[in-house]
């Protein structure tokens, strides 16, 4: 065998050594490892900060675009605010406008515009070219405005419209400087120059403007004048003379050209009413003679119309008027029947024409005489009941007479008759005599009791006078009608 000799070193230190090593080796490497961490992250933060700087960028270039934008939107809806609200200000002014311009026209009419500059300057900032002088004013009535209004086709805003418009296109094309206002439903004031025109070629201008309204508006319309000239300082006095111009309206009827120097003249005329024919027409209505106490109205109405004076006739028409509201209450007639709301008066401050107002009491006096007659009627009716009654009852009486029973009902023998004669057409004298036939014919009957006594039972005072009355009615005496009982005929 063969021996191999061995020399063994101490491990054991060599061991720790290698371990010290080992952790010296692992401890290096961490460090290193950390180390080349930070180094990457500080490079990559180098090569991170231009793209976070961009993003930055990108983000606040966003934003203010953004920013921007939203300040453009709010500009852009103040800018549409500011032009709706300037639009809705110049419709607001351009409705306004026409308001105060039609109070300052109203204002200037009625005289209550105290200072001569602010008339001017008012004017010129409405737009109203008219002279200060050499000024006609008038009156333009729509004729039955309010029948105009009820037909459908207008209203009264319409209707007015419509009017103006007709009258500024006329004297547009006229060439005559002029303004016009509306004073109240269906009335117009037209203020326009004459500047040296003649009268008769106004009169034709507002005739043709007349005609202007019939074809284009349909309206029948009368224009009262004050033909007086007059400035813009005068027109509340040329608005009141054309207002008592238009009352004559009344006299003259609808559709007419009034003028005020045509009135004056007949304003002095003494007034005489018609008393003799106001009694007659009463009588004619107590009695219920409607046709003769309308023939007695034309004629008073002819009287009336005669006058050619607003106020005397007017004066008249009340006065008729109430002469037949009192004789309502003396024949004991329903006012409520005739004093509607559609009154007298009414028609009176409309200026009617007096046709209508003739017609009028014409309606009136109608119904006044229907309802006497109706009353009389029913009145003879009841008088009636009560007078047949008493006869039925005391036809037997030998001293009944007209006079007795009149007495005992408190009516007149004459109207007694009267009423006797119209429901039977029989005169007291007849009924009475007919009543008591035919209780004699009843007590004929019997055999047993003789003529002389069925006389005096009946109320007759002999039997001669009752056979005459017996043959009369019957056409044989009492005995005879007695002797054909007895025989059964």
């Amino acid at each position: 065998s063969r021996w191999c000799l061995a020399s063994f070193y101490p491990l054991e230190p060599i061991r720790r050594t290698v371990c010290l090593l080992r952790g010296l080796f692992a401890m290096v490497s961490s460090l290193l490892i950390v180390l080349i961490l930070i180094i990457c992250t500080a490079l990559l933060y180098r090569l991170m900060k231009p793209l976070e700087d961009l993003c930055v960028f990108i983000r606040s270039s966003r934003d203010g675009r953004d920013s921007r934008l939203r300040r453009l939107k709010d500009i852009n809806t103040e800018v549409t605010r500011i032009f709706r609200d300037r639009e809705e200000a110049e419709k607001k002014l351009s409705l306004t406008v026409p308001v105060y311009k039609e109070r300052f026209l109203y204002r200037l009419v009625k005289g209550a515009l105290p200072e001569a500059e602010g008339v001017l300057e008012g004017l010129s900032a409405f737009g109203i070219d008219i002279p200060e002088e050499h000024l006609f004013l008038s009156i333009l009535q729509i004729d039955d405005f309010e029948v105009v209004t009820r037909s459908g086709i207008h209203n009264e805003s319409t209707a007015t419209f419509m009017a103006r418009s007709v009258v500024d296109s006329y004297f547009s094309r006229s060439g005559l400087k002029h303004f016009c206002v509306e004073m109240e439903a269906g009335y117009l004031v037209v203020v326009f120059q004459i500047n040296g025109i003649k009268m008769s070629r106004i009169l034709g201008q507002l005739q043709e403007l007349q005609d202007n309204l019939r074809h284009r508006a349909g309206m029948s319309t009368t224009i009262a004048l004050c033909d007086t000239e007059t400035g813009l300082g005068g027109l509340s006095a040329g608005y009141e003379k054309a207002r008592e111009v238009l009352k004559y309206k009344i006299l003259f009827g609808n559709g007419k050209i009034l003028l005020y120097s045509d009135i004056q003249h007949d304003q002095n005329r003494p007034y005489h009413y018609p008393y003799d024919k106001e009694e007659t027409l009463k009588s004619h209505i107590r009695v219920g003679s409607a046709e003769n106490a309308l023939d007695t109205l034309v004629e008073i109405f002819e009287e009336l119309h005669s006058y050619h004076d607003y106020s005397h006739a007017r004066q008249a028409v009340i006065e008729l008027d109430t002469v037949l509201f009192n004789l309502c209450h003396e024949c004991n007639i329903q006012l409520g029947a005739f004093y509607r709301p559609e009154t007298l008066l009414r028609k009176l401050l409309r200026s009617e024409p007096i046709a209508e107002i003739q017609e009028y009491f014409r309606g009136k006096i109608r119904r006044m005489t229907e309802a006497i007659t109706g009353n009389r009627t029913s009145r003879m009716q009841r008088h009636f009941l009560r007078i047949n009654a008493y006869l039925r009852e005391n036809y037997s009486f030998k001293d009944l007479t007209l006079e007795l029973t009149a007495e005992t009902v408190r009516l007149s023998p004459t109207y007694i008759n009267q009423i006797l004669k119209t429901h039977t057409g029989k005169t007291f004298v007849q009924l009475l005599h007919e009543l008591r036939i035919q209780a004699a014919c009843e007590l004929i009957k019997d055999q047993r009791i003789k003529v002389k006594e069925i006389a005096d039972e009946v109320g007759f005072s002999s039997s001669k006078y009752f056979i005459k009355v017996y043959r009369e009615m019957m056409g044989v005496t009492p005995g005879q009608h007695k002797l054909a009982v007895s025989l059964g005929a």
